[in-house]
C-alpha cells in the first residue's frame, strides 16, 4: 500500500558557521567529513566543509543536525530518485 508523504516544510539555521540545523530533511546521501549531502522536498542540499559530522537524522519529523565548520551551502534542483538507507532504517 502506498503511503502519502506530505511535503515538511524546509527551513536553515547556521550558527557561527559551526552548527547546522535543517527541518523538512527526507534523506541523507553521501557523507564524510568534508561533505555531506542532504534531501528535501525542493531538491538537493550539498554541505561542504571541515570535521563535519551528523548529530541528529530524523527523516520522520525531517530533523537533521550537523556539527563542524561549515565552507558552504548549495541547493540543487536534483531530486531523490530511490530511497536511501537511511530514509529505509529510520522510518
Amino acid at each position: 500500500m502506498a503511503e502519502n508523504k506530505r511535503a515538511l516544510p524546509h527551513s536553515l539555521i547556521l550558527e557561527e558557521r559551526n552548527k547546522l540545523s535543517l527541518s523538512g530533511i527526507t534523506d541523507v546521501g553521501n557523507f564524510d567529513e568534508e561533505s555531506i549531502i542532504v534531501y528535501c522536498a525542493q531538491g538537493e542540499i550539498t554541505i561542504k566543509g571541515e570535521k563535519l559530522q551528523i548529530n541528529v537524522l530524523d527523516v520522520n519529523t525531517g530533523l537533521f543536525e550537523a556539527e563542524g565548520k561549515i565552507n558552504s551551502l548549495q541547493y540543487s534542483d536534483r531530486k531523490l530518485k530511490n530511497p536511501g538507507f537511511f530514509s529505509r532504517v529510520f522510518k
